[in-house]
């Protein structure tokens, strides 16, 4: 499929629909507000008792659901390495 004009590309991006595991989003506050982007899951049962709780929460500082993905995939392969261990 070839597209033809800025108008095309402007109703696709409308249509297409990414999920992001461990992602998590929360809404904009106030006139002008941004919305913010989480790296959010839950900790292993058996390794509870070495963070705060049962979930790890890191802001991702990001401004696209793109960058927010990319940092996810990095974050997430540091736990699941540390895990490993």
């Amino acid at each position: 499929m070839m597209l033809t004009s800025i108008f095309e590309i402007a109703a696709l991006r409308n249509v297409l629909n990414m999920k992001v595991k461990y992602l998590w989003t929360r809404q904009p506050t106030g006139a002008g507000g941004k919305g913010a982007y989480y790296y959010m899951r839950g900790v292993p049962t058996d390794l509870q008792s070495f963070y705060r709780g049962a979930n790890i929460k890191v802001a991702l500082e990001a401004t696209t659901v793109a960058q927010a993905a990319h940092r996810i995939a990095v974050i997430n392969r540091a736990y699941e390495a540390e895990w490993q261990g």
